[in-house]
This record gives C-alpha cells, sequence and structure tokens, in this order.
C-alpha cells in the first residue's frame, strides 16, 4: 500500500515535470515564431510544425 502510493506520488511529480518541459518548450517556441499552430492535447500542447527550436523533439 504503502509503496504504491510511493509509485503514484513519483509518477505524478514526473508528469509536472514533463508539462513543466513542454509548456516552456511551446512558450519559446512561440516567442520565436508568431505563426505557431497548435493542437490540443489531454495534459499539454505540441506544435504541428515539424521545425523546433529546441534538440527534445
Amino acid at each position: 500500500m504503502l509503496r504504491d502510493l510511493f509509485v503514484a506520488e513519483v509518477l505524478h511529480k514526473h508528469r509536472q515535470e514533463q508539462l513543466h518541459q513542454v509548456t516552456l518548450h511551446a512558450w519559446k517556441y512561440s516567442k520565436k515564431k508568431n505563426t505557431l499552430k497548435w493542437s490540443p492535447l489531454p495534459s499539454f500542447f505540441s506544435p504541428q510544425q515539424s521545425v523546433c527550436c529546441e534538440p527534445c523533439c
């Protein structure tokens, strides 16, 4: 029971870090390209274009 709670907490923290990374990346990318098109996904946004300013893509 305690182990399951720990795993859930770690997964939640990891998802929050991922969301922060994606949000930061989206903000940087939108600053660089004003005509960017975004497609909404359940928990974050992803660029529709293949051009990317960060090595994470």
